[in-house]
């Protein structure tokens, strides 16, 4: 069976020293680096079109296994602090604002329109296409000052 993390190490070593190798060492090295490998609980892995170039986005998320040596080498290696790190620390903060911003005004907007009308609450409105009083009386609502008024219009409508 192929070990294709293998094969890509001896081809990264030089001819000499893979020649150098016995059997025993070759199987060796291919279990070591056959060993399963781990599945973390959130593997996100898009590339992102943008204008003419593209770009890759990996995000995973998994329970930390590394030593604390490892993890002080890829700090060294990988600082967080760059510039394009903070660059996109930014937007992500931009947009949970904006989202957060959305999400209030929707609460809002929500509350004045989904509560439950309290008895007694009225929202009277004028009827444009009702002119004279009779009509007005007929359809049960009330003439006033030269118009037609509906005290049981409800704001929802």
């Amino acid at each position: 069976m192929k070990n294709p993390a293998f094969e890509r190490f001896l081809r990264s070593l030089p001819d000499d020293v893979v020649a150098s190798f016995n059997t025993y060492q070759l199987q060796s090295m291919s279990a070591a680096l056959k060993q399963e490998s781990r599945r973390h609980s959130v593997d996100l892995r898009v590339t992102i079109p943008i204008l003419w170039k593209k770009f890759y986005l990996v995000l995973l998320v998994g329970p930390e296994r590394r030593s604390i040596d490892r993890r002080k080498a890829d700090r060294a290696k990988f600082p967080i602090w760059t510039v394009g790190n903070a660059f996109v620390l930014l937007m992500f903060i931009a947009v949970g604002f904006l989202v957060a911003t959305g999400l209030w005004q929707l609460k809002l907007t929500a509350k004045d329109f989904l509560q439950p009308e309290s008895i007694g609450d009225s929202h009277p409105v004028e009827i444009p296409f009702i002119t004279t009083e009779q009509e007005c009386v007929d359809s049960n609502r009330s003439w006033e000052n030269g118009k037609c008024i509906d005290y049981e219009h409800d704001r929802r409508f």
